[in-house]
């Protein structure tokens, strides 16, 4: 009978190189990459010795990562996923997707990371919405203070899940600090969703050091960069989007590769290009996985982070 080996019975330190002159902490901030990543970039670096030996298919092959899900739970289909370059990338596909009228509120937390800023602040002329900042009532920004700045002019709440001027304290005081380092997304959603406003989760700072559902989370959109807690290279992430809100999204520029039909060359209609009905109109271009050395490594990096649990992690963390 074979035997099942759980990830609780495996040395995960063996899984990374040596740090010899560090205990490393600083995952929220940037991860180092495990074993398997550093060879996949290596083997991706030297498919580029012989281009010759890849047919064309291989421009088309790209994985679809569903990192940091409750994997008993989580519906999420690959399709509502855009391979991104961060979580920059996410929140300004946002930005121009929706369709926004003079007046339209977004509401952000003080001291957000500063995506948060880059990305609203010039929507402020190009599109005459207004950005909200709400500063917290307590120490920490809280779902209740978020709930409370809402108005009927409220059009999107973008905020992070964990917020990077508190995720220094997230790692250290994981178990007695987390519920307020944490937002209650799902009560922020809740509450969005009863006046017909959206909430932008960016999750770059917890995803892949907890359990996430984005069913429970109750979010429209959710981003992350991918080399925090999913041990990716820097420059990758990922833009989740709910499916329903596909069929809403202005149209825009987008990577000539997320054209329906794209691997079919000769099939090509370039006169009047359609996107996918899916989120690849978002991807970050030159994706092709065998080619592009960073999601070569981010692939095999969130295959890593789910073979090990982001349960094992929380557990560690609250040790």
């Amino acid at each position: 009978m074979a035997t099942t080996v759980t990830s609780t019975q495996i040395d995960w330190r063996q899984e990374w190189f040596e740090i010899e002159d560090a205990t490393y902490l600083n995952l929220a901030g940037q991860s180092p990459m495990p074993k398997v990543s550093i060879r996949a970039v290596q083997a991706a670096l030297e498919a580029k010795k012989s281009p010759h030996q890849k047919p064309d298919s291989t421009f088309f092959e790209s994985a679809r990562p569903y990192p940091c899900i409750d994997r008993e739970t989580d519906r999420r289909k690959p399709e509502e996923i855009a391979l991104t370059s961060g979580a920059s990338a996410g929140v300004a596909a946002v930005a121009h997707a929706l369709t926004w009228e003079p007046g339209d509120e977004v509401i952000t937390a003080k001291g957000e990371f500063p995506l948060q800023y880059t990305t609203w602040k010039p929507m402020e002329e190009r599109e005459g919405l207004k950005l909200k900042i709400v500063s917290p009532r307590g120490r920490f920004i809280t779902a209740d203070d978020l709930v409370a700045a809402l108005t009927p002019r409220t059009r999107l709440v973008s905020v992070s899940m964990v917020r990077y001027d508190d995720g220094i304290f997230f790692f250290l005081f994981f178990i007695f600090f987390f519920s307020f380092f944490c937002l209650d997304a799902a009560r922020v959603a809740d509450a969005c969703h009863k006046q017909g406003a959206l909430l932008l989760l960016d999750a770059s700072q917890c995803c892949g050091a907890i359990p996430m559902d984005a069913n429970q989370l109750g979010a429209d959109f959710i981003v992350s960069a991918g080399y925090k807690w999913l041990l990716g290279p820097f420059g990758t992430g990922f833009f989740w989007v709910k499916s329903e809100h596909l069929g809403m999204v202005r149209p825009g520029p987008f990577y000539w590769m997320a054209v329906m039909g794209s691997d079919n060359f000769a099939a090509l209609n370039f006169e009047d290009p359609k996107p996918a009905a899916n989120a690849k109109r978002w991807d970050s271009p030159e994706w092709a996985s065998y080619f592009n050395f960073n999601l070569a490594a981010m692939d095999v990096s969130v295959d890593f982070v789910v073979r090990m649990g982001p349960e094992l992690v929380s557990a560690h963390n609250r040790n």
